[in-house]
């Protein structure tokens, strides 16, 4: 295994261990959104654009079954009442096709045009997003999973595709490893759209020392000059139930 791989590996490691779940760690398993309690207390704001795009490729997953990978960028803002807000007014789509078998991932193209995009608008923040479809469009082994009840139990997993996999996290994991090469010139974050309409972002703090998944809350659109907030499994609470 190649070092980054096995660094990426060991920070996943470290996650499970600071959150106390390091008994159910299993290969290609995954988190449950519930199991994020620490939050961070930024504020996430769409402009409309930005969210009706959002709404196309959730609606694209849902007719297809196949995940979608876009970036939202924007900027820190800080309010006369010392409330940060990152806006968000653009959005780069990955137009290539995947085929959902739990381990899609952005194209090379994709990450191409990110980086193209970054050195010539220089955002400083960048959520990066992909979809989640539902369980009965993917290629999941459902016998598997409904044998982990114990395990389902204590890592909070919902349905299957209502969750944060193992995949996403190392992902996200990467994300960060070049944020921190690049001396926090842009800050990652990520997001997951959920078929029962959540929106899902979370960070992950101290990267390489002590790191864990924390989660985004305070996340909205921008409608008639009013701040509405977009479902997100922390502010609904029957989104709060586990299967």
């Amino acid at each position: 295994m190649e070092k980054q791989e096995l660094e990426k590996n060991s920070i996943l490691k470290s996650i499970y261990k600071n959150m106390g779940i390091s008994d159910y760690y299993r290969e290609d398993g995954g988190i449950g959104f519930g199991l994020l309690k620490e939050s961070n207390s930024y504020n996430v704001v769409l402009l409309d654009e930005v969210y009706k795009k959002l709404l196309q490729a959730r609606k694209e997953t849902d007719n297809s079954g196949i995940e979608h990978f876009f970036a939202l960028m924007g900027y820190f803002y800080k309010s006369g009442n010392d409330d940060y807000f990152v806006c968000t007014r653009g959005i780069l789509d990955d137009n290539s096709t995947n085929v959902n078998d739990g381990r899609c991932k952005a194209s090379e193209s994709f990450i191409e045009r990110l980086n193209i995009t970054v050195n010539e608008e220089k955002p400083n923040f960048i959520i990066m997003c992909h979809t989640h479809p539902k369980y009965s469009q993917t290629s999941f082994d459902r016998n598997v999973y409904d044998e982990q009840l114990v395990v389902q139990s204590k890592l909070k997993l919902r349905e299957l595709g209502m969750n944060i996999s193992d995949g996403d996290i190392m992902g996200f994991i990467n994300y960060k490893l070049t944020q921190d090469k690049c001396l926090n010139r842009f800050y990652f974050i990520s997001g997951i759209s959920l078929p029962n309409g959540e929106f899902n972002i979370f960070d992950l703090n101290n990267l390489k020392d002590n790191p864990i998944l924390v989660s985004i809350p305070n996340v909205f659109r921008i409608q008639e000059d009013e701040l509405v907030p977009i479902p997100n499994i922390w502010n609904l609470e029957e989104a709060k139930k586990t299967y």
